[in-house]
């Protein structure tokens, strides 16, 4: 069944708006790791990338928005040319902004070439919610879409629209939803409804309700195998797959599955939970419980971005975002895994313009070099 659906999307693979050359080397990376359980190899593409993170170049400022109580930090390179360069602004994914190890990866890759670079901060980051976000009934599926154009506008103040030659908006994971929901109110800003050229959407959600669905079951399935996978041998299983090796391998169903359980809860709960201080000291709730999965986590702190996002789904929806995109004359280009746990498969097959790796579940294949040749390639 799986190769059946498979076969249905290779004529949108074939027929995609990805380059040729970055087609062919995303075609080599095809079964690039063999295993079972896919949080764990989304385990392992964030500890590869994670040590090869480096320093950035530029510097942040501080950005106040009407929206926001106070000011959030962005990130900005400007690139010193005698003429006109790309603007990359990359959108982090969950919980995510430039700082880490993680993020500047991708940062690095523009900032090594002629390029300006930004980073609009993920609307789940701590900084970001300790700006504290004026969430209310009615905008609280809008207000962060709405606030990362304004940031981005600011970015482009900074450098000077004089040294723009045109915008790429670059979004991974929970930062694809972000950047893709922007085209909602880029009428708003006449200026990036012009100049962006092209916006890549790496990891997305295809259906944010159906995301945060599929999130809380596999936190909350892998509880009890996490509550007895021993620390110890945890720690050696880490190191052994996803430090000492170049590729995972030579593992046993038991490794698999103790890694599988502990991204959703060493690495997504143990995130949520530290958002939610973040979100409890800011907004003094001293109150509500700490939160055992994404949804009680919107509960407190955003809870009508609940009820939007399971009641507006189509509207909400990667295919509607892409088709208003689309719609300005602005190059789509999206990537995932075939086995990424934030979607359910069947449902690519509403999405064009796609290229679907057969491994790497969520994000993996970012750990690959060969990222950096494409992604500049395709930002031009």
């Amino acid at each position: 069944m799986h190769y059946l659906i498979l076969v249905l999307f290779l004529p949108t693979l074939l027929f995609a708006q990805w380059n040729e050359a970055s087609l062919k080397l995303l075609e080599s990376k095809q079964n690039y790791i063999k295993y079972t359980k896919p949080a764990f190899i989304t385990y392992w593409g964030g500890v590869k990338r994670y040590l090869k993170g480096a320093g950035l170049e530029g510097d942040e400022f501080q950005y106040q928005d009407p929206s926001l109580t106070s000011e959030v930090d962005l990130y900005l390179y400007k690139k010193a040319s005698s003429k006109k360069l790309p603007l990359v602004v990359f959108f982090p994914g969950i919980h995510g902004n430039h700082e880490g190890r993680i993020s500047p990866v991708v940062l690095n890759w523009f900032e090594r070439k002629d390029f300006h670079v930004g980073s609009v901060p993920n609307f789940l980051n701590v900084n970001y919610i300790k700006a504290k976000p004026k969430y209310d009934k009615e905008n609280s599926g809008k207000l962060d879409s709405q606030v990362a154009l304004r940031a981005v506008d600011a970015m482009v103040k900074e450098i000077g629209k004089e040294n723009i030659s045109h915008i790429t908006f670059v979004g991974e994971s929970l930062g694809a939803f972000l950047s893709a929901s922007m085209v909602r109110f880029i009428n708003d800003h006449p200026y990036l409804k012009a100049n962006v050229k092209n916006v890549i959407f790496m990891w997305p959600p295809l259906n944010i309700g159906k995301t945060l669905t599929n999130f809380d079951r596999n936190i909350n399935n892998t509880k009890d195998v996490y509550a007895q996978c021993n620390f110890a041998q945890d720690l050696f299983r880490f190191f052994k797959y996803l430090v000492w090796q170049e590729t995972p391998s030579d593992f046993n169903a038991e490794d698999e599955v103790c890694l599988d359980a502990a991204l959703y809860h060493a690495a997504f709960l143990k995130s949520i939970r530290k958002a939610f201080k973040a979100y409890a000291d800011t907004f003094e709730d001293d109150k509500t419980p700490e939160p055992n999965n994404f949804s009680e986590f919107f509960q407190a702190y955003n809870p009508n971005f609940i009820k939007v996002a399971r009641t507006q789904g189509q509207a909400l929806s990667l295919k509607n975002f892409i088709a208003g995109w689309k719609s300005y004359d602005i190059s789509v280009k999206v990537v995932s895994s075939t086995d990424d746990f934030l979607n359910n498969l069947a449902d690519w097959k509403e999405i064009e313009d796609k290229f679907l790796f057969n491994w790497g579940s969520h994000c993996a294949p970012l750990a690959l070099d060969e990222w950096g040749e494409i992604l500049v390639k395709e930002s031009l």
